[in-house]
């Protein structure tokens, strides 16, 4: 094992929040199997220092960039600043539905649907945040993780409130259909980005992207018959000529989607 490669790619975020995570996986087990007499409050303490982590951050992120008007001239500050600013708003909702279900596990207070409000709310800003990551060419791992999952959330929280009675492995063979249809996402027939973007045409105008939609390449034989040169003496000019023709003839032409902002 390579450590100095090792310690190079480790990444200090990550790995505080796979640490936080671990931890509360455990004691909820742990919890949920009357092994540990704990309160729930106690139980979720891994995930509330992982919310304490990034708020903290995210002050100090704030009070470095009021503090230093410079900053501000850099080529990718605002963006940073933006992401950073995303991240804690999705956060936030995050501890909200992580407050929600503790009260609930603890006191029973409150319906299960209303507990995933925040998320299923955080999914569909993640929406918007994803186009905004891929436009500036951001990670988005947290905001797809939600997007993708939005109808999971709310037949989970209906479930868990008796109002549908499907059995639990409808919900669970979900991302197994889903990851198996790939491009073809629940059952469209189309392109997904394709879908969206004829769904939402705010969308085209504010991402201002083009992509080319792959098609297989069909192959063509050429039958037509040499080249007849007068005089049967082919110059290395005329060589040229016959070359560069050629490959204008075989050149193929990608179609292309652009979508560009309103004037």
């Amino acid at each position: 094992m390579n450590l100095q490669s090792m310690f190079r790619d480790f990444n200090p975020g990550k790995f505080i929040v796979w640490v936080c995570l671990a931890t509360f996986t455990a004691l909820l087990s742990l919890r949920l199997d009357d092994e540990l007499d704990w309160s729930y409050w106690i139980v979720f303490s891994p995930i509330w220092v992982w919310k304490i982590l990034v708020v903290t951050g995210a002050l100090i992120g704030n009070i470095v960039w009021w503090k230093n008007p410079h900053y501000r001239l850099e080529g990718q500050s605002y963006i940073q600043y933006r992401a950073l600013l995303i991240s804690l708003g999705l956060h936030l909702f995050l501890l909200m539905f992580e407050v929600l279900v503790a009260d609930k596990l603890e006191n029973k207070r409150h319906a299960w649907v209303s507990v995933f409000a925040p998320l299923i709310l955080i999914s569909l800003v993640s929406i918007a945040a994803c186009i905004w990551a891929v436009k500036h060419d951001r990670s988005f791992e947290l905001e797809l993780f939600c997007s993708v999952n939005l109808l999971q959330f709310i037949f989970i929280a209906l479930r868990l409130d008796e109002y549908i009675r499907w059995p639990w492995e409808s919900y669970l063979s979900h991302p197994v259909r889903q990851c198996k249809s790939k491009d073809r996402w629940f059952g469209l027939r189309k392109d997904v980005c394709q879908f969206l973007l004829g769904v939402c045409p705010l969308l085209q105008e504010y991402a201002n992207i083009s992509y080319s939609i792959p098609h297989a390449e069909e192959s063509q034989t050429d039958n037509r018959s040499p080249l007849s040169v007068e005089g049967g003496v082919v110059t290395s000019e005329k060589k040229d000529v016959v070359a560069s023709s050629r490959r204008l003839e075989h050149r193929v032409v990608v179609p292309a989607i652009s979508l560009e902002v309103p004037d």
